[in-house]
Order: structure tokens, then C-alpha cells, then sequence
């Protein structure tokens, strides 16, 4: 019987500039200059304007989400924090995450959409002791 192992990274954006900023020695997006009790969005620009292109767990809990515009969350949330949208950098990471999962787990991997990755794991499973352990790693 096939199995596949689906992952969803609807953070992957925010977790990709915190670790940036991490290794370049910039301001990092921390517990300090970004606390987790305060909305934090990525922002880019589309044709009707800027747009939150992915959102914290607290913007998500004051009702803001990917794809509503920059206006609109600021008037739902007037203290939200952003910064720019980088969505080639994303992209790079996801594959980047992509080529490391197809080394330790699967030779057969998809992207889905920007924010998840499927894999094939028929047959692995017993490598890491079973599905459980598997998901576990």
C-alpha cells in the first residue's frame, strides 16, 4: 500500500526571515523586537495593492490572514508589524527543505504549492521504526 506524508509550512515565510536575520547578524525578528503577543506580517504587492502575503499566530488570532489587504489588516489591527515580502527567498528555502527531505526520506517529493511539500514514503517507514517514529524525525 502507497504512503505519502504531506507537510504544510503556512510560516515557512516568517520562519525564513527570522533565521536570516539570525545568521546575518541583523535585527532579529525575536521575542524581543517581535514578541509573540503582537501581529507580525510579510507584505507584498499585487495588482489591487500591498497585501499580506503570510501572517504570525497572533495576526491569525486578531483575524488577519495571507491575501487580505495592507488597509484592510491595519484597520482590523492597528499595531501590526510587517515587513517585505521576499517570495523568491521562499521559494529557494522550500526547495531547499525540499532537497534535504528527498535525501533522508524520499527520492520522490513535490512541491504543493508555496507553502508544502509531499513526499512518497512506501517503504521507508520501517527505516525509522515505524510510521509513528518516521513522523516523528
Amino acid at each position: 500500500m502507497s504512503r505519502f506524508v504531506s507537510i504544510f509550512l503556512p510560516h515557512l515565510p516568517i520562519e525564513r526571515l527570522k533565521r536570516e536575520r539570525a545568521v546575518s547578524g541583523a535585527a532579529p525578528i525575536s521575542d524581543t523586537s517581535v514578541p509573540a503577543d503582537r501581529p507580525f506580517a510579510l507584505v507584498g504587492s499585487e495588482e489591487r495593492g500591498l497585501v499580506l502575503t503570510a501572517v504570525n499566530a497572533e495576526s491569525v488570532r486578531q483575524g488577519l490572514a495571507p491575501g487580505l489587504g495592507l488597509a484592510d489588516a491595519r484597520a482590523i489591527c492597528p499595531h501590526l508589524l510587517t515587513a517585505p515580502a521576499a517570495p523568491k527567498k521562499d521559494e529557494d528555502a522550500l526547495l531547499t527543505l525540499a532537497s534535504w527531505a528527498s535525501a533522508r526520506y524520499s527520492p520522490t517529493l513535490n512541491s504543493d504549492g508555496d507553502d508544502g511539500l509531499w513526499l512518497d514514503v512506501t517503504g521507508v517507514p520501517h527505516l525509522f521504526g515505524g510510521e509513528g517514529a518516521l513522523l516523528a524525525d
